[in-house]
């Protein structure tokens, strides 16, 4: 689900809990992928579809 750090501030605060160092992150059961980073993102992914 989107969320937008700029105009949610329980979506910053959440944002800044993980220690990422710039949006966009994709987050999924305690993983996460800061920025445009396709491997990584490809990998998270493949764990979500099973």
């Amino acid at each position: 689900m989107p969320r937008d750090v700029m105009r949610d501030p329980e979506a910053l605060a959440e944002f800044l809990a993980l220690g990422a160092p710039l949006p966009p992150v994709v987050a999924y059961k305690g993983r996460w992928v800061a920025g445009y980073d396709p491997e990584r993102l490809d990998d998270l992914l493949g764990d979500m579809a099973g």
